[in-house]
C-alpha cells in the first residue's frame, strides 16, 4: 500500500523526478481510487518517468533512481493530505497509535 499513498502527490512526484514545473499529465488516480489500482508501484515507477520528461540515457538515469525517489516521496508525504482519506493509511495510525500507547 505504500506505492498507493506516494501517487496521491503529483506536485511531489515532479519534484523527485527533477521537473517540479512540468505540465504534462501524470495520469494518476483520484484518492478515492489509490487503493484499488492493480500495480501502484507500476504505476508510481511511470508516473516518475513521464514526470520527467527525460528521454534515452536520462529516462534510464530517472528509471535507475525509483528506489531513492520512493523513500524521498516518503519523506515529502503530506500526512494531513489526501493520504488521510485512506482505509490503509486509517488502519496504519491507528495500528501505531496503538503499539506506541502500549510501551
Amino acid at each position: 500500500m505504500l506505492e498507493a499513498w506516494l501517487i496521491l502527490d503529483p506536485k511531489a512526484i515532479r519534484e523527485v523526478a527533477g521537473n517540479p514545473n512540468g505540465r504534462v499529465s501524470l495520469k494518476l488516480p483520484k484518492p478515492n481510487r489509490a487503493e484499488s489500482v492493480a500495480d501502484p508501484q507500476a504505476l508510481l515507477k511511470q508516473a516518475i518517468a513521464t514526470a520527467s520528461e527525460e528521454k534515452g540515457r536520462g529516462l534510464k538515469k530517472v528509471q535507475a533512481r525509483f528506489s531513492e525517489n520512493r523513500a524521498r516521496l516518503l519523506q515529502m508525504l503530506d500526512r494531513e493530505g489526501p493520504v488521510k482519506q485512506l482505509a490503509s493509511w486509517q488502519s496504519f495510525t491507528h495500528d501505531l497509535s496503538e503499539a506506541l500507547s502500549s510501551l
